[in-house]
């Protein structure tokens, strides 16, 4: 369970991912057009008598606009800027970010908690991608806690960390392992584009991550920066 950085095989694998992703992309988005011009005239030419292929044709446009976007949101991902690094207080950050979930999670009873160290936290990093991040890290606990629950900030220094932990369902064992391959998601409907986000920034920060639930049953994303 020692934290993930970025090696020489993440770089290569990001590379092939990326050029893979954005041919895929390409293809799927220029068949896409092509096809939903063609559906589209059909349907202004469908009467009311018609009423039943009209609406067919419909829901396949809408569908193919679902995956124009699905396709999208990855190549959105492996075209990430380089961070934008600047001193950022990472108490102040925690509590806005804290600030901007309590309505969501409040829909289903849960309170989050700030636990910040007591002295200040200076560290280099791009503010707006951070806050992507911890926002779908904090997304994805309230999404694992039924009804009812807690979610913790956690900030430490030496070295500086941040931790963000929940009550909620857990990770099994046999999931564990994938949590980060790229595009993996436990949902049905799922893209994966969340986990994959948060790695690739992280990574691009130099940052060490970790996600697991430990032996107290609070699963605990840990993010250790550099300075």
């Amino acid at each position: 369970d020692q934290p993930r950085s970025r090696g020489l095989g993440d770089v290569y694998k990001r590379q092939a991912y990326g050029k893979i992703i954005r041919m895929m992309a390409h293809e799927v988005n220029n068949s896409i057009g092509a096809i939903n011009s063609i559906l589209q005239t059909h349907v202004e030419y469908n009467t009311e008598e018609n009423s039943d292929e009209r609406e067919s044709l419909e829901i396949a446009i809408e569908r193919n606009n679902s995956m124009s976007s699905f396709m999208k949101n990855f190549a959105k991902v492996v075209r990430l800027p380089k961070p934008h690094l600047e001193k950022i207080e990472l108490n102040e950050l925690l509590k806005n970010i804290g600030k901007l979930m309590e309505s969501q999670a409040r829909t289903k009873n849960i309170t989050i908690e700030l636990h910040l160290h007591k002295n200040n936290i200076f560290t280099s990093i791009d503010s707006k991608q951070m806050e992507q991040v911890l926002v779908n890290i904090i997304k994805n606990s309230i999404e694992s806690i039924d009804n009812q629950g807690v979610i913790q900030l956690i900030s430490q220094s030496s070295p500086t960390t941040i931790l963000v932990r929940d009550n909620g369902a857990g990770i099994l064992p046999e999931v564990a392992d994938n949590l980060f391959t790229p595009f993996f998601s436990t949902k049905a409907d799922g893209q994966g584009v969340g986990l994959t986000l948060i790695r690739e920034v992280l990574l691009n920060h130099d940052a060490q991550f970790s996600l697991k639930t430990n032996e107290d049953k609070w699963t605990e994303f840990r993010i250790v920066f550099k300075s």
